[in-house]
């Protein structure tokens, strides 16, 4: 079992006659997940994977596609899967600073 992972979100700026094509490129990498496609040819996607690639070459192959007019990671968090359940998915309640009204 892999225990580490790489997790990246990235936003892609696309030519905006173009979006079918490069959504088939897209689901060729591996552990790419498309989340959002807008008419004006903004993308939003995430690359999940098991340390198998570095964020930065992700980017530099998505970025490297035809009709990418930019690409930018946003996030990116390599580290223990373990680690990565948030604080409120084990069934604590959310901090007091974090609810409805709170101030900071």
């Amino acid at each position: 079992m892999v225990n580490e992972m790489n997790l990246s979100g990235i936003v892609v700026h696309i030519h905006p006659a173009c979006p079918v094509a490069l959504r088939g490129l897209l689901a060729d990498l591996s552990g790419v997940e498309i989340h959002t496609v807008r008419e004006d040819g903004k993308m939003v996607i995430s690359v999940e994977d098991a340390l198998e690639t570095a964020p930065a070459e992700m980017l530099q192959r998505v970025q490297s596609l035809p009709d990418v007019l930019s690409a930018d990671m946003i996030y990116s968090y390599l580290g223990s899967m373990q680690n990565s359940v948030p604080y409120f998915h084990q069934g604590n309640e959310w901090p007091d600073r974090y609810q409805e009204g709170a101030r900071a």
